[in-house]
């Protein structure tokens, strides 16, 4: 299970850190909120292609650090 995100310099994003517990986790918010750029951040994490354009203004490198939790 995914139980934590941290996203730096990414699009518009600057820095945003989730921490996610278990259970059912929705992501809303107004048009515009930055919702698909977070889904755009996690798919990056997990592999997905990526470009130039995906950094921010913030600086020159992009981040994206993604924590699992294994039950055992």
């Amino acid at each position: 299970m995914l139980s934590y995100l941290r996203v730096r310099n990414f699009q518009l994003i600057d820095h945003i850190e989730l921490e996610l517990k278990p259970g059912f986790t929705v992501f809303s918010g107004e048009t515009g909120a930055g919702k698909s750029m977070l889904l755009e951040a996690l798919s990056f994490g997990l592999g997905g292609r990526g470009s130039a354009d995906l950094v921010g203004g913030h600086g020159e490198d992009l981040s994206v650090e993604l924590q699992w939790q294994v039950p055992g």
